[in-house]
């Protein structure tokens, strides 16, 4: 339970299979001893963000989970294929390691951008750049590692499966010391009309 405050950090997100999230974490343990310095994402808040939103007031929290109902309607399901590591930023120093999901029908990218506007509607701003679906599988402060983080993600082989995304959620954020606390705000399903 969210203890009272009056703003909430939210975020739109997919959550992942309990098969998916071991294949990941397998993925952070064969990573560990080469990369030491990393803090890796507990396996309870692995998870695809589709749009952060950051702080708002509880106030408009059904009226962003009346928009976001709305989005998820237009999109059928969709099976999301989990493969793939890599770093971003893309060259230079790590700040982070993720799993790569890909998705054939292009829906989960219109999905994105449709939630994107919509949210923009209700005074939640695009931060302009472009979807990548991805699961953080780690983060560092400072890559001190003289490259040897980046190789060992290039040379790692990840498959995670097959995920089948049938909903959308509107998740809370609390930040601790410990790590991020993530809280199921609603579910949308994909595709239903009632």
């Amino acid at each position: 339970m969210i203890p009272y405050q009056q703003t909430l950090r939210l975020f739109v997100a997919v959550e992942l299979s309990p098969g998916v999230r071991r294949k990941l974490m397998d993925a952070q343990r064969r990573l560990a001893p080469e990369c030491p310095d990393v803090r890796w994402t507990r396996e309870d808040a692995l998870h695809l963000t589709v749009r952060f939103i950051g702080d708002a007031p509880v106030g408009q929290v059904e009226a962003l989970a009346k928009a976001l109902t709305a989005q998820a309607r237009e999109v059928e399901p969709v099976d999301l294929r989990v493969e793939g590591l890599g770093c971003f930023p893309a060259a230079g120093r790590v700040r982070v390691i993720w799993a790569g999901a890909e998705e054939e029908t292009g829906d989960l990218a219109r999905l994105a951008e449709n939630v994107d506007r919509a949210l923009a509607e209700l005074g939640y701003p695009s931060d302009g750049k472009p979807f990548r679906p991805h699961i953080t599988l780690g983060r560092l402060k400072e890559d001190r590692s003289g490259g040897a983080v980046r190789r060992a993600v290039e040379g790692a082989a990840f498959r995670g499966g097959v995920e089948g995304v049938d909903e959308l959620v509107l998740m809370a954020s609390d930040l601790s010391s410990r790590g991020p606390r993530y809280s199921v705000i609603s579910h949308h399903a994909l595709g239903e009309i009632e």
